[in-house]
């Protein structure tokens, strides 16, 4: 079984790939975070009460506040070492190097297809 933790400010995608990942049989969403901010309280308190932290982060790299690069920089320092596939429109080869060198396993820009994210996903 894979948790997947979805980190997203637009609450239509958060849904979306909720429908889409429930349709997988060995995917489930454990998590869904409007921002980036509660996304590492999230992580935090199930690493401090002990319980699984999702085998995949989903997580978007334009969100108010606090942007997916600085999540994956705190998350990262914090020791939070799940695997963390950024989902973006940003597509210029810098933005994915920046992402890339910030810890992100995995980088795929939107739009995209519901099968490479799955195999993605499945790495």
């Amino acid at each position: 079984m894979i948790r997947i933790m979805l980190v997203d400010d637009q609450r239509f995608a958060r849904l979306g790939f909720q429908l889409m990942l429930d349709d997988a049989s060995d995917i489930v969403v454990t998590a869904q975070s409007a921002d980036g901010r509660s996304a590492i309280e999230t992580l935090e308190q199930l690493a401090v009460q002990h319980r699984p932290l999702p085998n995949v982060i989903l997580m978007d790299v334009r969100m108010p506040g606090m942007d997916g690069i600085q999540v994956l920089t705190k998350l990262r320092e914090k020791g939070i070492d799940s695997p963390v596939l950024l989902l973006t429109a940003k597509s210029d080869i810098d933005d994915r190097i920046t992402g890339l060198d910030s810890g992100a396993d995995d980088y795929l820009t939107k739009p995209f297809a519901m099968g490479e994210l799955l195999a993605r996903i499945r790495q």
